[in-house]
Formats: structure tokens, C-alpha cells, sequence
């Protein structure tokens, strides 16, 4: 596992006295970023990246820093299209560890339903549009993956 993942969203971060901070998460691979051209990628089998991903647990489990890259004061946060520049503060949250593989990947695959609007207490939508949207979308998809023929 060593792809970084920069979330194009931003959400709000309220701490106790109501103060918000708006954030894009970042999770960042303990064993470093590598990449394939696209030379060495076109000549991999199809399924790769999982027997990869076997192999890789089978050693040890896959580690990324959990980390939020906290907003400037004119840092948009309504335009997932516009990066924030890579020298704003970041603050490490912890460690997360991939340690298995779901035997039951596919029929579980069928059920999870990733919902960006779902927040724990703490953490807000900001004015970012996409968050809702894509909740909505996400929906749609998962009653037609769950639905019987």
C-alpha cells in the first residue's frame, strides 16, 4: 500500500467552545509513496493490485498516517477543485493498519454504502456542495446493488 489519498473535500473540525476549523483529510503510507509507470502498470496481470494486497498483509499489516491539513484563512472551501497549498499546517490524528482482507469481499462490497454527510460529533460539513451530493448519489447506487431481482 503505497499510494497517498488527499481528500478533494473539505469538512469542519468544532472544538468544545464552538471555534470551527476547516480541514481536508490526508492518509499517507508508512511505507512510502511508489508508483508504476505506465509501462510497468500495462504489463501487470488484471487482478495485480489485489495479489499485492495479499502478499503484503501476509507480512505485516499496511500502515497510513491519518493526517488533516488544516485551511488557510482564504483557502476555499466550497471548490474541491482547488488544492490547498502543500505548506499549510498539518496535524497527525494516528495510525490506521489494513490488516486482512475480507473473505467475503465481494457480497460485502454489495452492502457498504459509504455516506459523506454520516459525521461523527465533532466534525461538520462545511460549505463544500459535494459532501450532500454525493450522499444522494451513493444511495441511489446502493439500493440498486442491493436490490432483488
Amino acid at each position: 500500500m503505497t499510494q497517498a489519498y488527499f481528500a478533494n473535500n473539505s469538512f469542519l473540525f468544532v472544538n468544545d467552545q464552538g471555534k470551527k476549523q476547516a480541514i481536508r483529510y490526508q492518509f499517507i503510507p508508512l511505507a512510502g509513496e511508489k508508483h508504476l509507470d505506465a509501462a510497468a502498470s500495462a504489463a501487470q496481470p488484471p487482478n495485480f493490485l489485489m495479489d499485492d494486497l495479499r502478499a503484503r498483509l501476509a507480512m505485516g499489516p499496511a500502515e497510513f498516517r491519518l493526517v488533516v491539513q488544516l485551511a488557510g484563512t482564504n483557502d476555499p472551501t466550497n471548490d474541491a477543485t482547488i488544492v490547498w497549498p502543500d505548506d499549510r499546517q498539518k496535524v497527525d490524528l494516528g495510525l490506521i493498519k489494513l490488516t486482512k482482507i475480507d473473505p467475503n469481499g465481494a457480497e460485502t462490497e454489495k452492502l457498504l454504502f459509504m455516506d459523506p454527510v454520516h459525521l461523527t460529533d465533532g466534525i461538520e460539513l462545511s460549505d463544500d456542495p459535494l459532501p450532500e451530493f454525493r450522499s444522494k448519489v451513493y444511495s441511489i447506487s446502493i439500493e440498486h446493488r442491493t436490490k432483488k431481482a
